[in-house]
C-alpha cells in the first residue's frame, strides 16, 4: 500500500493540542502515513498570512484525507471536495493550551480517517488501544474521572498499540 497523504489542521482552542497528540500517535505508532501540518487559522494571521490560503486550499486538494481539529468554518470550505474527519466540539479556549484537554474524540476521528483510507487493521488497533486505556481506568483524563493529562492519555494509547 502506498504511502497515505494526510493534511491535519489543528485550529484554534484546543485544536492544535489534540492534533498534536493525535499525530504523535499515528507518527510513533508507525502507520505509514505522510502528515502534513501547515500553518493555517489564527497561526497563520499572527504570521501575517491567509486564514486558509490557496496554497492550503491546494495541499488539502491534493491530499488523501484532511484531518480538522477546531477549525470551525474551515471545514464547510473544503466539504465535498476531499474526505475529512473531525470531532465535533468548539474551540474551548478556557482550557487550551493547560494540558488538559480529552482528545479521545480527535483519536476516534483519526481512526474513522483510516478506516475510510483502507487502513482497517491500523484503525482496528487505534480504536482498541483506545478502549483499553479507558478499560484500565490509570490514564483518564479529568473529564472522565482520573487525573492524566492530555499528553499522558495519549501516551497511554500508544503504548496499547
Amino acid at each position: 500500500m502506498s504511502q497515505k497523504k494526510i493534511v491535519a489542521l489543528g485550529g484554534d482552542g484546543v485544536g492544535p493540542e489534540i492534533m498534536e497528540v493525535t499525530c504523535e500517535i499515528m507518527e510513533k505508532a508507525g502507520f505509514g502515513l505522510e502528515i502534513i501540518r501547515p500553518l493555517h487559522g489564527e497561526a497563520a494571521l499572527k504570521a501575517g498570512k491567509e486564514v486558509f490560503s490557496e496554497e492550503l486550499k491546494n495541499l488539502c486538494r491534493t491530499s488523501d484525507a484532511i484531518l480538522f481539529g477546531a477549525s470551525g468554518g474551515i471545514s464547510r470550505e473544503m466539504g465535498g471536495q476531499k474526505p475529512y474527519f473531525e470531532p465535533v466540539h468548539g474551540s474551548a479556549p478556557d482550557i487550551a493550551g493547560k494540558g488538559i484537554v480529552n482528545p479521545t474524540a480527535m483519536i476516534l476521528s483519526a481512526k474513522m480517517m483510516l478506516d475510510h483510507l483502507g487502513m482497517i487493521n491500523e484503525a482496528q488497533a487505534l480504536e482498541k488501544a483506545v478502549a483499553e486505556v479507558y478499560r484500565q481506568g490509570e490514564h483518564l483524563t479529568t473529564d472522565q474521572g482520573g487525573r492524566a493529562p492530555t499528553k499522558e492519555f495519549a501516551e497511554a494509547v500508544l503504548q496499547k498499540i
